[in-house]
């Protein structure tokens, strides 16, 4: 249910409603096109017309220029960075990122150890003398 322009309530799928619903939307948009200009007609064009008396009043004249306190930091060249860095002392130490993805560096700390898809060795319900039907 939809109110109209009367604050009659109308069911929405009726067609004579959704037109008459349309009609006043387009006839309220219509009124409110010609009083916009009475209402908010100062708003239209640069804001320097609107503030043109307060103009001086909103811009401080003391503070410095944003251009003159950004200092423009000299770019060294790249080679020079790249000079100032030693080899390293050690070899690098094997680790887990050292590898790509989950493989690891050493076989010690592999997670598949008996292979990607390995059974378990033992029943646990055997291991701890439980019946099968027992649910943990």
């Amino acid at each position: 249910m939809a109110a109209d322009g009367n604050g009659i309530e109308q069911p929405l799928d009726n067609q004579v409603a959704q037109d008459f619903i349309w009609r006043s939307h387009c006839e309220q948009e219509i009124r409110v096109a010609k009083s916009y200009d009475s209402r908010y007609g100062f708003l239209r064009g640069p804001i320097s017309h609107f503030a043109k008396d307060d103009l001086d009043n909103i811009i401080d004249k003391n503070r410095p220029d944003w251009r003159t306190l950004v200092k423009q930091s000299e770019e060294e060249p790249q080679n020079i960075f790249i000079s100032k860095i030693l080899p390293s002392p050690r070899p690098v130490p094997q680790t887990t990122a050292g590898m790509i993805g989950w493989r690891c560096g050493s076989s010690d700390y592999w997670l598949e150890r008996y292979g990607p898809c390995s059974k378990p060795r033992r029943d646990i319900h055997r291991q701890l003398n439980w019946p099968r039907n027992c649910n943990l």
